[in-house]
């Protein structure tokens, strides 16, 4: 397929800031931008572009998608070139990025990471733009060697010399502004207005950006790191100065569901993805959380003996009972406490190893599950599960195996 991509993409520019301007409804005595999808320019970026660009891949590993927003209008329009098996959002993962500035008179290409993976975990403030800042940082330190180039440009979106532009950002489009710059980088900037390039210069940069996001993708180093990326520049001081540990247990009212012997393909990828374990710094986070809180339980009951005996079992590497904790209950009961950690907010779902199954059956009503939810930044026990193995009989949870071992001799 031959493309038109050039032409294309001044058109569009050319037509941003009418179409901006035919997207502005007066609501309440302020204006507001909503997508118009019956028109020229929104085209010309979601069905033409995108449909290039597409034939440009391979379509059975990249996915193309452009957006100028679902309902409300975005500040940034932009298009991805996305591996399938990486991600199937640009709110995740890493992916090849074209981001328009707000004016639309340049188009920036670069390989950029997802920055609600971030938002999540820092908030919206302006910490999570230094934390992407940080992390697209790493990424270039640790795959430099697959630059699709030898010097890059200075990404420019908000172009505040254009002070006559029909929209005005908000603080929060300005912010969301710079998680786009600092996540992306080996940026290549192309002037709409004056092009100065021609149509093979695009499709070959194309495919030199192309080349050097498949490098990284198959470098086994890029899956470890995008599995803690987010909180790989985590550091003490982001988590709250104060973490209340006075609050009253959740009680665990779970719904029947139906047991199925088949394990849901997640939409957008076409190979199962593995289990998303907690990384050592989030389970850790988690299980002082949950000493803490049991402690300044025992203590709040008077039992400051009990609380003296409470076991940090995580930290013998010596024995694995298949629980973390060894606390006890308001009765002075013997409990045994296995953490399950996330570092973002509630999910119902969590990783249980063999091990900790089989102490679930042995010790019956003495057995807890705590989940822990943002573990890092503001933990708090979400979840308590007692008797795991009593709503497995239920039918109140299911538990399915998602790893098998296979064993051989020679």
């Amino acid at each position: 397929m031959k493309t038109n991509l050039k032409n294309h993409l001044i058109e569009f520019s050319q037509g941003w800031e009418s179409y901006v301007n035919e997207c502005m409804r007066l609501v309440d005595d302020n204006f507001r931008f909503y997508v118009t999808k019956d028109h020229r320019v929104y085209k010309i970026l979601i069905r033409t572009i995108v449909s290039e660009l597409q034939s440009l891949v391979d379509d059975r590993i990249y996915k193309v998608k452009g957006s100028v927003g679902q309902s409300s209008l975005t500040g940034i329009p932009w298009l991805s070139i996305m591996d399938k098996h990486v991600t199937a959002s640009t709110q995740e993962g890493f992916y090849i990025s074209y981001l328009f500035s707000k004016n639309a008179k340049k188009l920036h290409l670069s390989i950029a990471l997802g920055a609600t993976q971030f938002e999540e975990l820092y908030g919206a403030n302006n910490k999570t733009t230094r934390k992407i800042i940080q992390a697209s940082n790493q990424f270039v330190q640790n795959f430099n060697r697959y630059a699709p180039a030898e010097s890059f440009e200075t990404m420019n979106l908000l172009d505040k010399e254009d002070d006559k532009f029909v929209r005005e950002f908000s603080t929060s489009m300005v912010r969301i502004a710079d998680y786009y710059k600092g996540g992306s980088f080996f940026t290549k900037t192309y002037d709409l207005v004056n092009p100065d390039f021609e149509e093979d210069d695009f499709v070959n940069d194309l495919n030199r950006y192309v080349d050097s996001y498949r490098k990284i993708v198959n470098d086994p180093a890029s899956s470890v790191l995008l599995d803690v990326l987010d909180e790989s520049v985590f550091e003490e001081t982001d988590q709250k100065k104060k973490n209340n540990l006075n609050y009253e247990l959740p009680i665990f009212k779970p719904k029947d569901i139906e047991p199925t012997t088949k394990v849901k393909k997640v939409k957008g990828f076409s190979k199962p993805r593995k289990p998303s374990l907690p990384s050592k710094k989030v389970g850790d986070a988690g299980e002082k959380h949950v000493y803490k809180y049991e402690r300044n339980k025992l203590k709040n009951l008077g039992m400051d003996d009990l609380a003296d005996l409470i076991v940090k079992q995580y930290e013998d590497l010596s024995y694995f009972p298949g629980y973390d904790i060894q606390s006890f209950d308001e009765e002075g009961n013997k409990i045994f406490i296995e953490v399950k950690s996330t570092k973002g907010k509630n999910k119902n779902f969590f990783e249980i190893s063999e091990n900790e199954i089989n102490a679930a059956k042995e010790l019956g009503d003495s057995y807890y599950i705590y989940q822990v939810t943002s573990a890092l930044t503001d933990p708090k026990i979400s979840t308590v599960i007692n008797n795991l193995q009593s709503y497995n009989d239920q039918d109140k949870v299911l538990i399915q195996p998602m790893l098998y071992r296979v064993t051989f001799k020679q």
